[in-house]
Order: C-alpha cells, then sequence, then structure tokens
C-alpha cells in the first residue's frame, strides 16, 4: 500500500496592520512603596485603530531631571506624519530603553489583538498623575 503526505497548506499571510500615532502622552505616577519612592511611567498612544497603553516603573534614581526633554527620546520611534505598518514599527523598536519596552507594549495591544483601552482610563491617570506630558 502506498501512502502520499498531504502537505499542510500554508500559513495565511497577515495583512498588514497600519496605524497612524495621532497623540502621544506621558502620566508619570509617584509611587511610595515602603520607604522606597519609584515613578509608574504610563505610554497612552491615540491611534486610528484606538488608544493604545503601556506602563513601566522607574527608580527614583533613573527619574529625569525634566520629562518633557526625556519624553523626545519617543519621537525618534513613533513618527505621527504617516500611517505605517504596526509589525515594522513594533521591529523599530527594538532595545532595552524604556522607550523601546513601553512603545512595544502599547504596539503590542493591536498586533496580538490583547484587550484594547478602557475609555476612562485616561481620565484615572490624568487624577493620579503627578507630571503630564502631550506630544504631537
Amino acid at each position: 500500500m502506498q501512502v502520499q503526505a498531504i502537505e499542510p497548506p500554508a500559513a495565511p499571510a497577515r495583512p498588514p496592520q497600519v496605524v497612524q500615532i495621532r497623540k502621544l502622552e506621558l502620566f508619570i505616577v509617584p509611587l511610595a512603596e515602603n520607604e522606597r519612592v519609584c515613578f509608574e511611567v504610563h505610554l497612552l498612544l491615540s491611534t486610528n485603530t484606538g488608544p493604545l497603553t503601556s506602563e513601566w516603573v522607574l527608580e527614583a534614581c533613573d527619574k529625569p531631571s525634566d520629562w518633557v526633554i526625556w519624553s523626545y527620546g519617543f519621537r525618534k520611534m513613533l513618527n505621527a506624519k504617516q500611517p505605517c505598518d504596526a509589525y515594522e514599527l513594533a521591529r523599530r523598536c527594538g532595545g532595552n530603553s524604556v522607550y523601546s519596552h513601553l512603545a512595544r507594549a502599547a504596539l503590542q495591544q493591536l498586533i496580538g489583538k490583547e484587550q484594547l483601552v478602557r475609555a476612562d482610563r485616561r481620565t484615572s491617570l490624568m487624577e493620579r498623575a503627578s507630571q503630564y506630558v502631550c506630544l504631537f
């Protein structure tokens, strides 16, 4: 008896997920835990596909002297002028910097179809934040 193996069909190509970042907001929330001071940095991206968010905790010793100047690191990675493929944008956000981690985590919500941000999230962050930076 002769058996012929059937090759599995090729995986369908993912259609490009086009994203355009319209606004980038940073919310800095101070935390005090057991005499240890640190800062939660929340990134909120307003995009054509809806809001995307991520967060990172910075130790007090890593706190920049000026959050506005510090936030300009995002301009190098996230260009709001034209739409681009979300996968390519996430790939460009490679590296181990805080900027890279925050940007990749936010974009992963779009790529991985994770739960998107609730509408009241921004309001909650605005109430808790001691610093606020808006780019674009």
